[in-house]
């Protein structure tokens, strides 16, 4: 297989890669994460680079370039940049990611989806994680509109985080998106559609 060059063209496919690596499946090429989502820049590098599993070619700038502008900032260099991660949206069971608790959230937080998943959140009583380790609210009612898109006719959940921080502790990372183990029903106030 050819090797591809990252250019402008092809850079937001790359990233998706990243994220599926970073995210998801980093043994896909022959890698793990260390416990708190973190794995060697040099070692990513030579194993995009190397492996059979990917059809890329990439140098630390490319690495850099793509971090810097990712229009989610889905990734963080540790300070000396000897360290890479994907911000959230693992699935990868058992890491421990460390995410800073949130003691004052905005009065509400959204939570984009389907209309065809809001039937089986409201099924199940609560608005779970599903394959990733924490459930994703926005700020805003625009983001969480963006979220629900990937899923189908968008149904926005809007969430008093008063009454969700009476049983569940909030948390934000590094690129803003709030973070919860579980939404209760109880703690949903409006639903919006668009």
């Amino acid at each position: 297989m050819t090797k591809k060059q990252i250019t402008k063209k092809n850079e937001q496919e790359f990233s998706k890669f990243l994220s599926f690596i970073l995210r998801h499946h980093p043994e896909e090429i022959g890698l793990s994460l260390e416990n708190n989502g973190w794995i060697n820049v040099g070692s990513l590098i030579i194993a995009i680079n190397n492996h059979e599993a990917s059809k890329w070619v990439i140098d630390l700038d490319t690495l850099e370039q793509i971090v810097a502008n990712d229009n989610k900032n889905r990734y963080s260099f540790n300070s000396n940049k000897t360290k890479i991660r994907a911000n959230q949206g693992h699935s990868i069971k058992g890491l421990v990611m460390d995410f800073k608790e949130v003691q004052s959230p905005p009065k509400y937080l959204y939570h984009g989806t389907s209309k065809e998943n809001a039937s089986l959140i409201c099924e199940s009583n609560e608005i779970k994680s599903m394959q990733r380790q924490m459930v994703h609210l926005s700020a805003d009612i625009d983001t969480a509109k963006n979220v629900g898109k990937r899923h189908g006719d968008v149904l926005i959940f809007v969430i008093d985080t008063s009454k969700l921080m009476n049983e569940h502790k909030i948390y934000i990372s590094d690129n803003g998106v709030y973070l919860v183990d579980k939404v209760p029903l109880s703690c949903i106030v409006d639903k919006i559609t668009s």
